[in-house]
């Protein structure tokens, strides 16, 4: 009997009492989604920051082991001449032996060319498609064993090597269809790591202090050349003739305080500064953008940084100091 009772008098939920949960729910989800967004995002961030970090304690592992030569952007490393089990690439292709990619770096080695010459590589090889490239390839005899990426490449369907640490998870325009094990998300100083040689001499040729340069920084995927970071990479105020970014090349060179980063572009196809877009560094980071240091250290700088603090960082030797706002 009693428990006829409790079933007589219980009722169900009225619908006004469920709109009321409802909504109450609805308001808890609308306060959560942006804590967790946040704490998303500096995730995101400190995973960058930590890349940085790797990639430029491996340019400077790469100089104390060359004779203190940091590698250059873009040429041959470590010597700067040609020469047998020499390299040339990017600065992100000379440091991957010291980024424990080692294995991928000797696969690129040209011990003989396709078509049986003397060895190395030579004019009829693919190489001979990348302009004035070639020059520091020694395309033409003689020919050296040169540990290259660009005759295999993943669209010629031998090199392939992704690197974690060049891809930063807050980068949107990761989706490189030209090659997709070439992906980068970071941009290398041509102030310091010029292209086409000579290299920089570390710590010596950093006159303005290891730990008021800039290295390496954040830069949309999309923006790096439209390439792999084997090739070109990213760069940013290279003043090196015949590479992407410099005049002539259909890009415009972004020197002094205009060249400072750009904070979360809006989306777009492709990289929407035309008139900069290898020279101008782009951050997808709230507030501010990662860079890597000269003394192997990586920080975040607010977006609050004048254009005027922000070259001084990127100058190696030009005896201007950062300012307050660094």
């Amino acid at each position: 009997m009693p428990f006829m009772r409790l079933i007589r008098y219980w009722r169900a939920f009225t619908l006004i009492e469920l709109l009321v949960v409802i909504a109450i729910i609805a308001v808890l989800i609308g306060l959560l989604v942006p804590a967790v967004q946040k704490v998303r995002d500096a995730a995101a961030r400190i995973q960058c920051n930590n890349n940085l970090k790797q990639i430029v304690l491996a340019s400077i592992d790469a100089s104390d082991t060359n004779g203190g030569m940091l590698p250059p952007g873009f040429g041959l490393y470590p010597l700067q001449i040609p020469s047998n089990n020499n390299g040339m690439g990017s600065v992100f292709f000379h440091i991957l032996p010291y980024m424990e990619q080692e294995p991928a770096y000797k696969r690129t080695l040209q011990g003989s060319d396709p078509h049986g010459v003397n060895g190395g590589l030579n004019p009829t090889s693919p190489m001979a498609a990348y302009g004035n490239v070639t020059a520091w390839a020694n395309t033409s005899p003689p020919y050296y064993t040169t540990y290259t990426p660009y005759w295999n490449s993943v669209i010629l369907g031998v090199f392939q090597a992704n690197v974690k640490n060049y891809v930063c998870p807050a980068d949107p325009t990761t989706n490189n269809t030209w090659d997709p094990a070439g992906t980068a998300s970071y941009a290398y100083n041509g102030q310091v790591l010029p292209s086409n040689n000579p290299s920089t001499k570390y710590p010596g040729g950093i006159t303005d202090g290891t730990s008021q340069t800039i290295f390496f920084m954040d830069q949309a995927s999309v923006c790096v050349d439209n390439g792999p970071w084997y090739d070109w990479g990213g760069s940013v105020a290279d003043q090196a003739g015949g590479i992407p970014g410099t005049p002539g090349y259909g890009g415009q060179l972004a020197l002094g305080p205009s060249s400072i980063f750009i904070v979360r572009p809006p989306p777009a196809a492709g990289c929407p500064w035309a008139s900069w877009y290898v020279t101008r560094p782009v951050s997808y980071h709230s507030g501010g953008i990662n860079v890597a240091m000269g003394d192997g250290s990586s920080r975040f700088v607010s977006q609050a940084v004048t254009g005027t603090t922000w070259w001084a960082a990127m100058t190696k030797d030009a005896s201007d100091i950062v300012g307050p706002d660094w």
